[in-house]
C-alpha cells in the first residue's frame, strides 16, 4: 500500500513508470492502473493526443477541463511550462481516491497565469504608451513586478494621503490638499479613504467642484465615516498617471496605459494584465487534491474551494500576486488542509476560510499581504470591489467556524492582522508573526473577535481555543492618514470583544505598540508567556469574568529603539486594567529597564489587589 507523495514500489501505468505515487493511492501494485493519469504539456502537447503519457501529453487548460475524470485520476502539468487561464474543477473524488492536479518532469513548478501578455504598444503622449486590451483588467504586471495603479496624491505626498479639511455631509468634503479644478474633473475616480484605525473604505466620487468632493455612498456603519483630518486618495484617472512605473485602464475604450520604470516602450518588457478571477476553481466537489503548482497574477482569487467542496487538499503550491485573496475555501467547503503552500503579496487575505469547520492550516509561508502600493484597480459596478469596505482587508490567515488547527506557519508584513481565528475549539500553536497591521490600526498580531456582551458565552466566538507556543514580533500598528491619532495601537495578541475562555499560553511577544490585549472578555487564563519592548505590555479593558494571569514574564525596555515611545502625557504604564472585577496575578516577573538602571520586581498579587 502506499499513499500520494508516496512511492513503495514502482507503478505502472500505461507507457509509463510514474513517480511520486499517483497510480498508488492506497491501492496495492495489481489494482494501481485502474486509475488514470493524464499529461499536460504547453510546450510540446497536443490536444490531439489521448494525454495518457508525457509523450502523448495535451496542450491546453481548454482540454484539460473537458476532461471526463473519475475518483482517484490525476491530471499532471509538466515542469518548466506555463498555461494563461483557470483550471476548473467540477468533478469528485472519494475518500481514498482523490482527482489530483499536479506536476511531472523537472525544473520549475508548472505555471498558472491569470494575466495576459499585452502588446500592440502606441506612444500616448510623452512616456506614456497605450494598447487595447479586449478583457477589464486590474492588475498590471511588468517582468513579473507589479505595477503602480496611478494615484493622486502620490504615496510619497505626506504620508501618502491627502487630509480632509471640511465635511459638508456624510458624502460630500473638502480638502486643501488638492488642486482645484473645474466641475466634476474629479468625476467616477475611486476615492479611497481611512475612515477609522482599522478601516479603509473605497467608493465612486460621482461629482466634484474646485476642491468639494462627492461620493457615491457614505461610509456604512462601524467603519467610521468622513472626518476631517482624515486622509484619503483617488485613484481610476488617465490623469493621475505622471510618475514612471504607473499605469491606467479605461473602461470604455478597453485601452491600458503605462509609463515603464525607465521610460521606454512597454514593447520592451514582458507586460502583463491580470484577466482570469480564478487560478484553480473547484466547485462542488470534493476530494480534490491541488498540489506542486505556481498560480500567477489571477485577478481575484489564486486557489478557490467552492460550495461545499469538502475534504480538498492544498500542498506545496506557489500563490503569487493574487489580486484579492491566495487560497479560499467559502461556502461550507468541510476539512479542507492547507499545508506547505508559499503566498506572495496578495492583495487581500492570503489564506481565508469561511464556513470551513475542520480545516487545518499548517506549515505555509504569507508574505506581504495588503500592502497599500498594490491596490488594486477598482471599478464601479464590480460587485466584488464597488463601494467595498475593507474592515477586514490585508490578513495573512482568516479563519471562520471552530475544530480548526492553525499551526507552524509563518505570516511576514501584513496589512492588518496576522492570524484570524474566529471562532470555538481554534488550536493557534507555534506559528510566527513578524510585522502584522503595517497599514491599519486597532490591529493584532494574533487575533480573535467575539461580538458584543449579548454574545458572550460558551457557545460563541472563540471559547475553549487555545493560543500557545507563537512567536510574534514588530506590531506596531498605523495612523497614515489618521492626523488626530495619539498613538498607534498594534497588539501582539489581541482577544476582541467579548472573547471569553481561551487558553494563552508559552508565547513570545516582543517590538509592538501593546502587548497583550483584553478588550473586554472573561475566564481568559495567560500562562508561561514572555511580553517584551512594548509601550504597555498588558491592557485589560474591561472583564465579565475574572481572569487568570500566572508565571508570565515581562520585561518593559526603555523604549530608545525605533518600535515604541513611552507615553507623553502621564507616567509609563507597564500593566493596564480597567475594571473592578476580581484578577488573579500570580508569580509574574517584571523587569523594568531604565537607561543603565535595571529593576527586578517579583509580583505575588491577587484578588485585583
Amino acid at each position: 500500500m502506499c499513499d500520494l507523495g508516496e512511492v513503495l514500489f514502482s507503478c505502472g501505468c500505461g507507457e509509463e513508470v510514474v513517480s511520486g505515487g499517483y497510480c498508488c493511492r492506497n491501492v496495492t501494485q495489481d489494482g494501481a492502473c485502474s486509475f488514470n493519469v493524464y499529461y499536460a504539456s504547453s510546450s510540446s502537447g497536443n490536444d490531439d493526443n489521448a494525454g495518457t503519457s508525457s509523450s502523448l501529453a495535451w496542450k491546453t487548460l481548454d482540454q484539460v477541463n473537458a476532461a471526463a475524470l473519475a475518483a482517484g485520476d490525476a491530471v499532471l502539468f509538466k515542469r518548466g511550462d506555463a498555461w494563461t487561464g483557470t483550471i476548473t474543477v467540477s468533478t469528485s473524488g472519494s475518500e481514498g481516491n482523490p482527482i489530483t492536479y499536479g506536476a511531472y518532469g523537472e525544473g520549475e513548478k508548472p505555471k498558472i497565469f491569470g494575466s495576459e501578455v499585452i502588446t500592440g504598444w502606441a506612444q500616448h503622449s510623452g512616456n506614456v504608451y497605450m494598447a487595447t486590451v479586449a478583457s477589464d483588467i486590474n492588475q498590471l504586471f511588468v517582468n513579473d513586478e507589479r505595477a503602480l495603479l496611478a494615484r493622486y496624491p502620490k504615496a510619497n505626498h505626506a504620508d501618502g494621503f491627502a487630509e480632509i479639511t471640511t465635511v459638508n455631509s456624510t458624502t460630500q468634503f473638502v480638502s486643501a490638499q488638492i488642486a482645484s479644478q473645474g466641475l466634476d474633473y474629479y468625476k467616477n475616480a475611486i476615492f479611497i479613504g481611512r475612515t477609522n484605525a482599522y478601516t479603509i473604505y473605497q467608493t465612486q466620487v460621482t461629482a466634484s467642484n474646485g476642491q468639494a468632493i462627492t461620493i457615491a455612498t457614505a461610509p456604512p456603519s462601524g467603519s467610521g465615516g468622513l472626518m476631517v483630518g482624515r486622509g484619503f486618495f483617488l485613484t481610476n484617472k488617465l490623469e493621475f498617471l505622471t510618475d514612471p512605473g504607473e499605469w491606467y485602464y479605461d473602461t470604455a475604450t478597453k485601452t491600458v496605459y503605462f509609463w515603464t520604470p525607465s521610460g521606454s516602450s512597454p514593447s520592451n518588457y514582458d507586460v502583463r494584465g491580470s484577466v482570469y478571477d480564478y487560478g484553480v476553481h473547484v466547485d462542488t466537489s470534493n476530494y480534490v487534491t491541488v498540489r506542486d503548482l505556481e498560480i500567477a497574477q489571477a485577478s481575484s482569487f489564486g486557489i478557490y474551494l467552492d460550495n461545499n467542496s469538502d475534504h480538498a487538499i492544498v500542498n506545496s503550491n506557489s500563490v503569487m500576486n493574487p489580486g484579492l485573496d491566495g487560497i479560499v475555501s467559502f461556502w461550507w467547503s468541510s476539512d479542507s488542509i492547507i499545508s506547505n503552500n508559499y503566498i506572495h503579496e496578495a492583495n487581500n487575505h492570503a489564506i481565508y476560510l469561511y464556513n470551513n469547520p475542520g480545516a487545518m492550516v499548517t506549515d505555509n509561508e504569507i508574505v506581504g499581504t495588503g500592502r497599500l502600493k498594490n491596490i488594486i484597480r477598482r471599478a464601479s459596478g464590480d460587485q466584488r470591489t464597488d463601494n467595498i469596505n475593507i474592515h477586514s482587508w490585508g490578513h495573512g490567515i482568516v479563519t471562520y467556524l471552530g475544530n480548526l488547527t492553525i499551526t507552524h506557519n509563518r505570516i511576514i508584513d501584513s496589512g492588518s492582522v496576522g492570524i484570524i481565528f474566529g471562532q470555538q475549539a481554534a488550536l493557534v500553536r507555534y506559528n510566527y508573526v513578524n510585522g502584522a497591521c503595517q497599514v491599519l490600526d486597532d490591529c493584532g498580531g494574533i487575533y480573535t473577535y467575539t461580538g458584543t456582551e449579548v454574545d458572550y458565552d460558551d457557545t460563541t466566538g472563540a471559547s475553549g481555543s487555545v493560543v500557545e507556543n507563537n512567536i510574534v514580533l514588530n506590531v506596531i500598528g498605523n495612523d497614515d492618514g489618521r492626523t488626530s491619532s495619539a498613538y498607534t495601537a498594534g497588539y501582539g495578541l489581541y482577544m476582541d470583544n467579548a472573547t471569553k475562555n481561551v487558553l494563552i499560553q508559552n508565547n513570545t511577544v516582543a517590538g509592538t505598540s501593546g502587548g497583550v490585549f483584553f478588550n473586554p472578555g472573561g475566564f481568559m487564563t495567560f500562562n508561561n508567556n514572555t511580553v517584551t519592548d512594548s509601550s504597555l505590555l498588558m491592557h485589560i479593558a474591561g472583564d465579565f469574568d475574572p481572569n487568570t494571569i500566572t508565571n508570565n514574564i515581562f520585561y518593559a525596555t526603555a523604549r530608545i529603539g525605533s518600535y515604541a515611545a513611552w507615553w507623553s502625557n502621564s507616567h509609563q504604564r507597564i500593566i493596564l486594567h480597567q475594571t473592578q472585577l476580581l484578577l488573579s496575578i500570580s508569580i509574574n516577573i517584571l523587569h523594568i529597564t531604565i537607561q543603565t538602571t535595571f529593576l527586578l520586581i517579583n509580583l505575588v498579587l491577587t484578588n485585583g489587589s
